[in-house]
Formats: C-alpha cells, structure tokens, sequence
C-alpha cells in the first residue's frame, strides 16, 4: 500500500529559503557583474578624458610654437594660400623651435603620419629620446599647424593658424585667429610699460598709443596733451608716478580728447584722488548715476586692462637677430671685421668702397668706446649699389652720415646700437625706418670723434645751430629703466642708488650741449621693442655680444624737442621697407569634431 507524504510546515519553509538563497546569489551575482562593469567602463572613461586632455595640452604647444614662428616672420610667413593651397610667396621657414619642424610636402619627409599637405609638423614616436616628449605617456606623440591669409588681397591683416595635435590615438583640433597692423601706425607703443610722458617741456601727442604694460603720466610742471583715437595699455594708467618710482610733482596737467573731439582733464592728486586706474570710480560706466569713470570721461578712448584693453605682440628679437628674418631679407649685410655682402652672400666691399668704413669713438654717456660700421648714404647712392629692396641689415653698430637726402625708400636694421649724426631724411623725404635692439642716438653735425672733446665736459659738444631733423619711424630694445642709476641690480626691489651718479631717468639719447636755441625735430614713430639685454657690470665692462651697456651719466643739455607722428604712416601703403608688424589674437577656440 502507498504512503502519501504530506510535507510539513518546516519541509515547506526549507524550501523556500532555498528559493531565496539562489535568487539572492543569482541577483548578487548580477549586481556584482555590473559593478565590474561599470568599474571598468569608467576606467576607461576616466583613462579617455586622460589621454584627451594631454593631446589638448599638445595643441595648445603646437599653437604657441605655430604663433611664436610666425612672430619670427614678423608676422609674414604662411605655410598656405587664403584658399588652403601651399604657400608660393612668404613662406614660412622654421627658425625659432629647437624641436625639428618639418615641412609635410609632397616629398618623402619620413614622417610616421605622412599626409603630403603642406603643414608643418613636429612628431615624437617610441624610441625617440624620452626628453623631447611632452607627456611621458610613451604613446606617440604629434602637433601639425598651417598659417594662411584669410583672403587674396595685398594688405590682407588678419590670418588663421589651424593646429592639430596627437597622443596615441586621442586627437584635438585648435583654431587661432587674429589680425596684424604696421607697428609705426602708433604714434608711441611699447611692449611693456610706457614712461614718456615725464618731460619738463609741454607735450603734444598725436597718434594711437599702447602699451603691453602700465602707461605713466607724470609730466613734471608742464603741460601733456593727448589727441588719440586710441589710449590703451594691458596694466594700469598711472597719473601721479613714474617707472622709476617718483611721486607726482603739483602743477602740471594731462588733457586727452575724447571722441567727440572735447579736450577732458585727467585730474592729478595722490592715489585715489587722481582720475587714473587706481581710483574707485574709474570702471564706473552707469549713466544715470551721475558719476564718470574713464569710459564715460574719454568716450572709450581711454582703455586700460580692466577696462578691455588687450595685448599687442611685437616681432620677437630673433627677426633681429644674425641669421634672422631681416638679415635673411636684406640686400646689403654688414659683417664684423668691416665686410659687407650681398643678399646672396658675395663679398661686396670693393664696390661699396668708402661708402662703409669702420670708425671708432668715445660714448661718455656709456664710459665706454664705441666701434660702428659708418654708412655714407650720400656715397652709397653715388656708388650705384643702393639696396635695390631698400634694405640693410648688420651684424655690429652703425653711423648713418650725410644722410640728408635718401636716393629710395629705406629702412636699416642692427642687433646693435645706431647714430644718426645730422639730418636724415630731410630733403625730399622717403619713407624710412630705423630699427635697433640697442639705442638710437642722435648726434648733430656739429659732432666730432676728436677725444679731447668726447672725453671733456659735455659744454665742450655744442650742437648744430638751428634745426637738425629725423624723418623716420624709430623702433629701439632698450627697457624703461635704462640707466645704471636708477637700475636694481641686486634685485631687492629697491633702487640702488639713485644719487650715485648724474644719469637721469628718461634720458635722452644725445651727447651734446643742444639747448632751447637748438632743435631736434622728429616725425616718424617711436616703437619700444624692450628686448635688450642690458649689461649687469654698470662700469660697461666685459659687455658681452647681445647686451647693451647702461647708461651712465646725463652728457647732454636737452634741446627743443619736437617730436611728432607722421600720418603717413597710418595705413599700410605709406610704409618704410620691411616695416615691422603687431598683432592681436581676437579668437582661440578648440574645434570639435
């Protein structure tokens, strides 16, 4: 007989907790795979979001180098055509990144990612020594960028540089836009702070002034007045000191027109009173509530840092340098040891004859003696060996004489300091340029290398009777802070000894007793490139090749000054040959796929 077994309450238990038991280790087991899951994916998320931000961090490399090269160009080179087709004219050839650059033609290059498409290329692959890599990933490494015109037209002035980086497999593109204006359509720029405006004569500016720094206004007693469309600088306009630290002086005045052409008073007083960047109300632009900052003051003239001003980057030193952009273009280059050749490298000497001749002189100011490569531009035109492209580049300082009148357009270029002695540019007036990454200094006719009179007492110097005029655009290397008197040389942020000896702050480049009877009148533009190394040893010895010596003591007696901007000089036509470039960056943005 069969036996039904009817399970019991605790039979029924057991198994249900057994029920459960598996579903839990199932559902367990389904979570835990899914943590892994997850774990892993954001792993790789988070390994991805890695490796994209150093191929970002390689972009933005490339396009500092890509922006820093073509600066090298002063601001001229292109790899490409405003249509995106290699470049034929202006091209851009590598001088400035001590990484190799090279050029992905339709040549072979022996790139590793080789597109034949005109870009420039820097490439890091494993194998290649571990110090030139950027991240230390050990993946390959890569930027391209091109530089074009944004259209065909011959004063085009804006570009886009397109760069390209790489780390592995991880890819980011940055685009970077701007535009270039001829430097010497400022009346007055300088890259980093601007003290002109300190004279004991009244001023009278005219022209856009800049300055990639802060712009001082502290004209001691007189009177400055500023008619500009544009008055700006990237830190602080300072009314009531000097670089150099002096306080304002009572009883002069600043006046800058506004653009309704109304002349407004910058008011003077101590910091907080002054109408400058240091006054509470001076970024107070609300209407109605009946108190004027500067943009209501001057109608937008007037712009520092806080206010939207942005930076204007000059050509780098190395367009200055021997081997550098000018002296590659230049077709006639003046050599140490009194050489002269032509753009292709022939000696030209012979032919120049005593057009070029090698002088040297006493600089009191300098305590030193000076050797230049003296230019008869009377003489050099006479010879028949006129720089055909209006030219001249050299290698050591130079003296430009009889130089009144200019047989073509002209522009001189040294990594050196530059004396004009006499008029230039005068008669029948070019357009002219003088560029040094030293001083210019200007000497009248009246000048003589004899030694009892460099040596003696500046009184001795008496300068040319009447009126000796410049007529060039003037771009010079020399800081703010110029003279050993008024330097930190021990950088403890204090003056070392402003009473040691007799150079001023501000001094003029001059030599000679000139006086108020005398003139030194000036139209061009003045451009402060900033870049000189000047030479620690304040007794100017030992100064090695690319320092300037610091000035030392005031040997001149100031003349009339009457300096002012050329008009001419405001659009790109009226140019000097090879004129230098500015630019502004307007965009810098990352494209997306």
């Amino acid at each position: 007989m069969n036996t039904i077994r009817v399970p019991t309450v605790q039979h029924a238990e057991r198994g249900s907790v057994l029920l459960v038991s598996l579903l839990m280790i199932t559902l367990f087991s389904l979570v835990g795979g899914t943590f892994l899951i997850l774990s892993n994916t954001e792993g790789r998320i988070a390994t991805n979001q890695e490796k994209g931000a150093q191929a970002l961090y390689v972009t933005e490399s490339g396009a500092h180098v890509a922006y820093r090269e073509f600066a090298a160009t002063n601001f001229r080179g292109r790899t490409h055509e405003w249509d995106g087709t290699m470049a034929t004219g202006s091209v851009l050839v590598p001088t400035v990144f001590d990484g190799p650059l090279v050029v992905d033609d339709a040549n072979d290059n022996g790139l590793a990612d080789e597109r034949n498409d005109g870009w420039l290329v820097w490439e890091w692959n494993p194998g290649d020594p571990d110090f030139l890599s950027l991240t230390d990933t050990g993946l390959p490494e890569t930027f391209r960028f091109s530089i074009r015109p944004v259209s065909a037209a011959w004063d085009e002035d804006e570009y886009v540089i397109d760069v390209i980086g790489r780390v592995g497999k991880f890819q980011r593109r940055i685009q970077v836009q701007g535009y270039t204006e001829p430097a010497f359509s400022f009346a007055l720029y300088a890259n980093g702070d601007l003290s002109e405006f300190v004279r004991g004569v009244d001023q009278d500016i005219f022209g856009k002034v800049h300055a990639n720094g802060n712009l001082y206004l502290r004209p001691a007693g007189t009177t400055l007045s500023v008619d500009s469309p544009a008055m700006t600088c990237t830190g602080q306009m300072i009314r009531n000191t000097d670089a150099w630290g002096r306080d304002l002086t009572s009883g002069n005045t600043v006046r800058i027109k506004n653009r309704s052409g109304n002349w407004v008073e910058m008011v003077n007083g101590p910091t907080g009173t002054a109408m400058d960047s240091r006054h509470a109300d001076w970024t107070n632009d609300d209407p109605s509530d009946g108190i004027d900052g500067a943009l209501e003051l001057w109608e937008g003239v007037v712009k520092d840092r806080a206010l939207g001003a942005v930076r204007v980057d000059p050509p780098p030193v190395e367009t200055m340098e021997p081997g550098g952009w000018y002296d590659s273009k230049a077709a006639i280059r003046i050599r140490a040891g009194d050489t002269q050749v032509d753009q292709g490298g022939n000696d030209i000497s012979a032919w120049l004859a005593d057009a070029v001749t090698e002088t040297s002189f006493y600089n009191k100011a300098m305590d030193m003696d000076v050797t230049v490569q003296e230019i008869d531009v009377g003489r050099l035109a006479e010879s028949g060996q006129w720089p055909p492209n209006g030219l001249i580049y050299s290698e050591v300082p130079v003296r430009l004489v009889n130089a009144a009148e200019l047989q073509d357009d002209l522009t001189v270029v040294t990594n050196h300091s530059v004396y004009t002695k006499g008029d230039f540019n005068s008669v029948n007036k070019r357009a002219a340029a003088i560029i040094s990454s030293g001083r210019i200094w200007h000497l009248s006719d009246a000048w003589s290398d004899d030694p009892v009179l460099t040596h003696g007492h500046k009184s001795t110097r008496q300068a040319t009777d009447g009126t000796t005029v410049i007529n060039a655009a003037l771009v010079d290397g020399i800081p703010v802070v110029n003279e050993a008197n008024w330097a930190d040389l021990d950088d403890d942020g204090v003056i070392d000894d402003p009473t040691a000896g007799t150079a001023w702050a501000n001094n003029d480049q001059l030599l000679e007793a000139w006086g108020s009877s005398r003139t030194l009148q000036k139209r061009g533009s003045i451009v402060h490139l900033q870049f000189a190394d000047m030479a620690d040893n304040v007794h100017n010895s030992g100064i090695g090749t690319h320092e300037i010596g610091w000035s030392k003591h005031n040997e001149y007696i100031p003349p009339h000054r009457d300096y002012g901007y050329d008009p001419a000089l405001a659009g790109f036509a009226g140019q000097p040959p090879f004129a230098p470039l500015v630019s502004r960056l307007y965009l810098w943005q990352e494209i997306t796929p």
